[in-house]
């Protein structure tokens, strides 16, 4: 008996500690630890002009696959961030942006026949110093409205052209090229935080991103070069649209 009530007084204390009033309105002087899984729109232009020049080269097919002028990719961010007052909060954030497109884009006259696809991969990352204003709606609802100044650069981003057999699905072989580049961007955001303790908060955040990279370097037959298109302008990277993120908060 008295081993169950020093269990229940010990469970007692625990959910006083954890169920503490919540502070949607008390945020200077505390840091926050936010983590942000979400999805962002990325434009395509420059990515779908590269796949319609590597299909003119090849035998002339329209090519099928995900070339639409958007695509939804993945952007997982997190961030460190402090409270100067309960209105204020600067802090610098991290994101890490990925999408592709790819097409069949020829069919190889060799035996066994082989389709030829191309593909461009673009993860990216990104960091950022931002600053949030926020105000307190109720006791458990925090909106904030803010900005970032990024930069971004391409991580493991690149292009890869592949020979598939058209029976098994055997890649028959594989042409990689990685590219480099750095660029500066912004983002613009608004989200709400619902308090679930003094220490945590839940929340979606929603926003827009610019970021374009004007130039694409690669290794081209041992050289470093600025990647172009067939009419000779530059090949570009354009990561800029809308985001959405869930988030998660911790305070202390």
């Amino acid at each position: 008996m008295q081993k169950t009530c020093q269990t229940l007084i010990f469970f007692c204390l625990c959910f006083h500690c954890f169920s503490s009033p919540v502070s949607a309105n008390t945020l200077g002087g505390k840091f926050i630890l936010s983590l942000n899984p979400g999805l962002a729109f990325f434009a395509m232009q420059d990515m779908n002009t590269k796949i319609n020049d590597e299909q003119s080269g090849f035998m002339g097919i329209t090519p099928s696959e995900n070339l639409s002028t958007l695509s939804l990719g993945l952007d997982l961010g997190n961030a460190l961030q402090y409270g100067l007052n309960d209105n204020l909060v600067l802090g610098i954030g991290f994101s890490y942006l990925s999408t592709n497109t790819s097409a069949k884009v020829g069919a190889g006259p060799l035996y066994p026949p082989q389709d030829e696809y191309y593909e461009i991969n673009v993860p990216a990352v990104e960091l950022g110093l931002l600053a949030k204003a926020a105000f307190a709606l109720t006791p458990t609802l925090l909106l904030t409205i803010g900005g970032e100044v990024t930069t971004l650069g391409l991580a493991g981003a690149g292009e890869t052209l592949e020979s598939r057999g058209t029976v098994t699905g055997r890649v028959y072989s594989s042409t990689d090229l990685h590219y480099q580049g750095a660029t500066f961007g912004f983002k613009l955001m608004t989200g709400i935080d619902f308090f679930i303790w003094e220490w945590l908060s839940l929340g979606v955040e929603g926003g827009y991103r610019h970021a374009r990279f004007e130039e694409v370097r690669a290794e081209i037959s041992g050289r470093d070069a600025a990647l172009t298109n067939q009419d000779g302008s530059h090949f570009t990277l354009d990561y800029s649209g809308a985001f959405i993120h869930y988030t998660f908060r911790f305070y202390f």
